[in-house]
């Protein structure tokens, strides 16, 4: 199962959410801070993004206000699930 983390580097260290996010929209939407990007984690090992979901991420981050509220209705719908215990 591959899943997404939105990552980030400070200070010379690897920083990423906690979270398995589904999607990469879903995962573009927790960035907090400029210059965060999505990984792809497959078989428990990161790697970068293959050329359809790069255009995804690129898509959540640049894209029109109605796509920018699609990725954040995602990022939202993926934060019930993890409070209520189901993902």
């Amino acid at each position: 199962m591959t899943y997404y983390l939105a990552v980030e580097t400070d200070s010379g260290c690897f920083i990423g959410c906690n979270h398995k996010h589904r999607s990469v929209i879903s995962a573009a939407a927790c960035i907090s801070s400029a210059g965060g990007y999505v990984v792809a984690v497959e078989k428990r090992r990161l790697r970068e993004l293959i050329d359809a979901e790069d255009d995804e991420f690129r898509w959540a981050m640049n894209g029109t206000g109605e796509q920018k509220e699609k990725a954040r209705r995602a990022y939202i719908r993926m934060l019930r699930l993890l409070r209520s215990g189901t993902m």
